[in-house]
């Protein structure tokens, strides 16, 4: 008796492209959402650096200047706050561990 496997060996290949390239499509989708989170992690307190250094370029360009306005964000730590925020991003991005095997691969 002789069997012909050949379409089943051509569908088992098919599978294992289909699986391969859905592995791939889902690493690069969590690659997206990792990118995205860490973005935003970034932005905010650059956002927040921005914002009060254009407030303190202002008030310093006042007439006259009013540099007491301009000590209030630097006495309550803001920069230090940013500074601590962006560390513990960092150590986020440290301790990230890489994204577990497709179950199809």
């Amino acid at each position: 008796m002789i069997f012909d496997i050949t379409e089943k060996m051509q569908a088992q290949d098919a599978l294992q492209v289909a699986q391969a390239e859905i592995a791939q499509s889902t690493q690069s989708s969590r690659m997206g959402a990792m990118t995205a989170s860490i973005a935003h992690e970034i932005k905010q307190p650059l956002a927040a650096i921005m914002t009060n250094a254009n407030a303190g370029l202002r008030w310093i360009g006042q007439t006259p200047p009013n540099v007491a306005e301009t000590r209030v964000p630097l006495e309550r730590g803001l920069f230090t706050k940013v500074s601590v925020t962006l560390f513990r991003t960092s150590e986020r991005c440290s301790n990230m561990k890489e994204p577990p095997a497709s179950p199809l691969t």
